[in-house]
């Protein structure tokens, strides 16, 4: 399932909506979703026999290694900017590794 707007809301998840190829996380996640999945996209360059991990403008990719919309993940990384929380998991990660 690839990331994007819209759908239903999902019984179990309050806030995240989805449908038949996407999935949306509530608004307090959003931006942080994106820069995971910004992470990975320059992480994982399909070297050393792991997936080449790619973002593209559509979704419903099958079984390509596409994440979802790029449009869509930029939107969420402005509408839900880097608070402490990430700071501070971010550089206990830098100080641990």
């Amino acid at each position: 399932m690839d990331f994007d707007n819209g759908g239903s809301q999902h019984n179990e998840a309050p806030g995240n909506y989805y449908d038949s190829d996407s999935w949306e996380p509530r608004d307090e996640v959003k931006g942080d979703v994106a820069r995971m999945i910004f992470y990975m996209y320059v992480r994982y360059e399909g070297d050393n026999g792991e997936l080449d991990l790619e973002l593209n403008s559509v979704v419903n990719n099958g079984s390509a290694p596409c994440h979802g919309k790029m449009s869509v993940l930029l939107q969420w990384h402005a509408q839900d900017p880097v608070d402490s929380r990430e700071i501070r998991r971010n550089n206990l990660i830098f100080e641990r590794y």
